[in-house]
Parts: structure tokens; sequence; C-alpha cells
């Protein structure tokens, strides 16, 4: 097998305006999909778990906790995965996924009327 063949499920999104915070420290998240996220710091090996809190660093309000567990560490970056997914760790992340597109989600619209998918 090709070394060149994407191995992930889910895409992955920049994500330069968040952080992780893990016992205190912070560190700057690369990218995010609804698996996981890659973020920069060191000391952590495979198979760790991981309690941590994503952050927008453009507001400090906006967070969630999320159980993680370490898939890879390269260089200076840590993968994880969500280790147990909630609906509104999701809702966050498809949030700042939509940021990072430019677009406001749908699933997660609340409050608006939504077009007829049968138009009538």
């Amino acid at each position: 097998m090709s070394d060149n063949v994407e191995r992930r499920k889910h895409i992955r999104y920049l994500a330069e305006n968040l952080t992780v915070e893990i016992g205190g420290k912070t560190h700057p998240v690369v990218n995010i999909s609804t698996d996981g996220l890659q973020f920069k710091a060191s000391g952590y090996f495979p198979g760790n778990p991981v309690s941590l809190i994503i952050r927008s660093i453009k507001n400090e309000a906006e967070f969630i906790k999320a159980e993680c567990k370490v898939i890879e560490v390269r260089d200076d970056c840590v993968h994880v995965e969500f280790a147990k997914p909630t609906m509104p760790l999701m809702h966050f992340v498809i949030g700042q996924i939509g940021q990072a597109m430019g677009v406001k989600p749908y699933y997660f619209k609340t409050g608006e009327s939504r077009p007829n998918p049968g138009g009538a």
C-alpha cells in the first residue's frame, strides 16, 4: 500500500482560531474534523487518554470539554480522536468547521424556517 493513500475517514479543516487547554497549558490547534483534532505539543504518546478543553481564540466564552485518545505523534504535532463524542461536542466542532468554511451549518440552525424538501 502506498504511503500517499489518505487513511482518514473525515476531512480535516484548518483551525487557526482554536486552542486546546490541557492541565492548565494552552496549545494551538492545527486542524479539526468530526473525528478528532491535531494540536502542537510534545510529551504525548499513542494510546494516552487526554482530557482537554477546545477553546475559540475569537471568543473565550466559546469552549467545550472533550475526552480524547492520542492516535499519533509526529514531530511537534499530536493527533487525537474524540473518545466519547457527544452532541454538544459535535455541535461545537461542526460550528467551528462552518466558521473555517465561511458557512453556517444547516443541521444546527434553530428558530429559522427551513425549506420543505418535498417542495410543497
